[in-house]
């Protein structure tokens, strides 16, 4: 499967979500801000509602790429570099195999497969479920080689992380410190590995060029809102996050 979203259905796809769109961009942009993470998960479902799997994850990759540098000057000095460079080599190994993939998936069996992952990483959260097995050397490779994977197939690297670092103990200043430099690094390789592969193309960057101001915007809204009062209420916005998140992945996956 290729690509296939030429600019002459831009106006069809404006048309009919423009709010829709415009709206979810914000909301994952203010959520990707404030805690990190939940960008991809929220976007992903509802952009494949509107376009091929591989157009959606390439200008999921476009947006996050950009924006990141709005937030790496404040997560950059927090972050344990070891720690996340034993997380992204493996994510390495594994996100271009992920690319290969999504190429040869059928868009409505990746739509509903990326439902699926939405609404078992948001159950799994809000039933307070925690990983509390071993930590290591091993369980970092293997994070790692999954969420590079997800990255390269849906554009969702984050479920295998979020779920190993929110069961942890580390502040949630520094887990978010690690979810906007190890994505950072993962979807500059994604986006690497889609140009590589032939995937990359000039109409997936206008779509993504739309959109930027919107993101760019909710992003800076969510950094302000994390580093001020918002902070003290960090549970309460993540439980309304996941509760969102998880009425987006079951309309994607039973619609």
């Amino acid at each position: 499967m290729t690509s296939s979203l030429p600019l002459s259905n831009l106006d069809a796809v404006l048309s009919s979500g423009t709010a829709l769109l415009a709206g979810t961009t914000f909301a994952a942009g203010a959520l990707r801000g404030f805690s990190g993470f939940g960008a991809a998960l929220l976007l992903a479902p509802v952009y494949s509602l509107f376009m091929p799997p591989v157009d959606a994850v390439a200008i999921i990759v476009l947006l996050n790429v950009v924006t990141t540098a709005q937030m790496l000057p404040g997560a950059v000095p927090i972050t344990p570099r070891r720690f996340v460079g034993s997380l992204f080599f493996p994510a390495v190994t594994t996100l271009p195999v992920g690319v290969a993939i999504l190429s040869f998936f059928d868009p409505e069996v990746m739509r509903r497969f990326i439902g699926a992952i939405v609404v078992a990483l948001c159950l799994m959260l809000l039933s307070g479920w925690t990983y509390n097995g071993p930590r290591g050397r091993l369980t970092d490779v293997a994070t790692g080689m999954l969420s590079g994977f997800l990255t390269g197939t849906a554009g969702i690297g984050g479920p295998p992380l979020i779920l190993y670092l929110l069961a942890g103990n580390t502040a949630p200043s520094v887990n978010r410190a690690i979810f906007i430099v190890f994505f950072g690094m993962t979807q500059v390789v994604a986006l690497l590995s889609f140009a590589l592969g032939g995937l990359l193309t000039a109409h997936q960057a206008i779509y993504a060029a739309m959109l930027l101001p919107v993101y760019l915007l909710a992003t800076a809204t969510g950094t302000w809102a994390f580093q001020t009062a918002a902070r003290r209420r960090e549970a309460a916005v993540r439980q309304v996050s996941l509760v969102f998140l998880l009425a987006i992945g079951v309309v994607t996956l039973f619609m």
